[in-house]
């Protein structure tokens, strides 16, 4: 019997190695600085976001730190508040007198989105809320074919190793850390043997820093979707692209389409007094699509 004692431990600890993402005690949450020069005519004047990557073993969130906080928010009001947890739920109106309502900053469109990365199913689900309408797209996670460099240098408190790669159009310069056991990075970078840290195109108009990063509790919902709806439009990504697209372009006109007889209002998070909507005059697309 003292014999089995050293495969019993082993195979143990195998199992607990193997156990889901939904039942890991913790997760990671790194925040990144993301500038994206989305007009062309003002490359001086780039969006910028802190955007927020939530990650276990097997799967991973990735999203505006805006809409994580506002989630949570929301979380920590229903936990108190049993009774309202339906009406706490719902997303803010999109009507205002009687008309929809256009949410915009000093960037222009407001599209909130988020990306869930099932590492081991190596899925993609981009979920997303534009105007009034929801959209849902599957698909394969990326397949970027690195090209792992010697050089080194020190991010934070972690040595990362530099890569690069080509992906949607784009030219990629990334450093990942091989002590974060994970193959993920911000947005669809990943594929790596370690977390990517920072990451920037070769035309220098798409960048993510990294800001920051702690463990967190996996409390209930940690990893779940923020924006998942019974009501999104389930679509693909070329289809979803030229939607997004038109809104970034021009948020007012696509909203006029979609709602042709009603009165447009328009709300600016950054400048309540403000009313008229900041256009794109030379747009960027972030990826391009084939």
């Amino acid at each position: 019997m003292k014999q089995l004692l050293p495969l019993t431990i082993c195979t143990l600890f195998l199992l607990s190695a193997l156990v889901a993402p939904g039942q890991t005690n913790s997760s990671l949450q790194v925040v990144y600085e993301f500038k994206y020069v989305r007009d062309l005519a003002q490359p001086d004047n780039p969006y910028t976001a802190n955007m927020i990557l939530s990650l276990s073993p097997q799967v991973s969130r990735y999203c505006t730190q805006k809409l994580y906080e506002e989630q949570e928010q929301q979380r920590l009001r229903q936990a108190q508040v049993q009774a309202e947890q339906k009406a706490l739920s719902a997303q803010p109106a999109t009507v205002v007198a009687g008309g929809p309502l256009l949410r915009v900053n000093k960037y222009g469109a407001i599209i909130n989105e988020e990306l869930m990365k099932d590492m081991a199913g190596q899925r993609l689900t981009i979920r997303a809320h534009m105007g009034f309408k929801y959209y849902r797209i599957d698909t394969a996670l990326p397949r970027i074919d690195w090209k792992i460099l010697s050089d080194k240098k020190t991010i934070g408190q972690y040595t990362c190793q530099k890569a690069t790669g080509d992906y949607g159009g784009r030219k990629w310069e990334v450093w990942f850390a091989p002590d974060l056991a994970y193959q993920d990075g911000p947005w669809k970078l990943t594929g790596l043997p370690g977390l990517i840290l920072e990451a920037q195109d070769s035309k220098r108009e798409v960048s993510f820093v990294f800001v920051s990063a702690k463990t967190a509790d996996n409390t209930e919902g940690a990893l779940k979707s923020f924006l998942d709806r019974d009501r999104s439009i389930l679509t693909d990504w070329k289809d979803y692209s030229r939607a997004k697209t038109a809104f970034e372009k021009d948020p007012e006109a696509v909203m006029a389409a979609w709602a042709p007889n009603a009165k447009l209002a328009v709300r600016n998070v950054d400048d309540p007094q403000a009313t008229q909507v900041t256009r794109i005059k030379q747009y960027n697309p972030l990826e391009h699509v084939d």
